[in-house]
């Protein structure tokens, strides 16, 4: 049994002096050697797995763009720091993202993603359906775009705290998600 430990300890050293000149390197992981664990599914072609040799893996990290909760995420020789998104792919179907921060105060980031160049409504609304502020209305190519909403009406004053709807039109496609405004 010593012995044992003794090798796997060398091992350890020798991978560690293996590593010490690519320390806080990044490699861009391709999607084709992962699996999605069960959760979401890697293989879409509009993100990649970005690893840092030497950095911990354990934690919650995340930006506008995306949050992400991980253990040990584990490849051969390298440790897996965050999942983000490919900026030269584009998107194959429309998607409206959970705004970020939620809940907020006083400003919150929305996320879209269009296939094909389209024009775009973005509005917000009260809990009783009235529209408070027309966030965007406009022709937007194809790609990732985001817009903040700073939690004030069309008339400039502040919204109240409470639960808001944001409503996602583009061409046909229409989608809803609420946020929380905490003042």
């Amino acid at each position: 049994m010593k012995s044992f430990m003794f090798i796997l300890i060398l091992i350890a050293f020798v991978s560690a002096f293996a590593w010490q000149q690519q320390l806080g390197a990044q490699v861009v992981v391709p999607n084709s050697v992962l699996g999605n664990g069960g959760g979401a599914t890697l293989s879409d072609s509009s993100y990649r797995v970005v690893a840092t040799v030497g950095e911990p893996v354990i934690g919650v990290t995340g930006d506008a763009s995306h949050t992400s909760a991980f253990g040990f995420w584990y490849l051969p020789g390298v440790l897996v720091t965050s999942v983000e998104q490919d900026p030269t792919a584009l998107p194959t179907e429309y998607r409206l993202e959970q705004n970020y921060p939620n809940p907020f105060n006083p400003t919150t980031t929305i996320r879209f993603a269009l296939p094909e160049a389209s024009h775009v409504a973005l509005r917000i609304f009260n809990m009783l359906g009235q529209e408070i502020r027309t966030l965007v209305d406009s022709q937007y190519g194809a790609g990732y775009h985001s817009v903040r909403w700073d939690g004030k009406t069309e008339s400039g004053n502040a919204a109240a705290s409470g639960v808001y709807v944001y409503q996602f039109r583009a061409g046909d496609f229409l989608q809803t998600r609420k946020m929380l405004l905490l003042r």
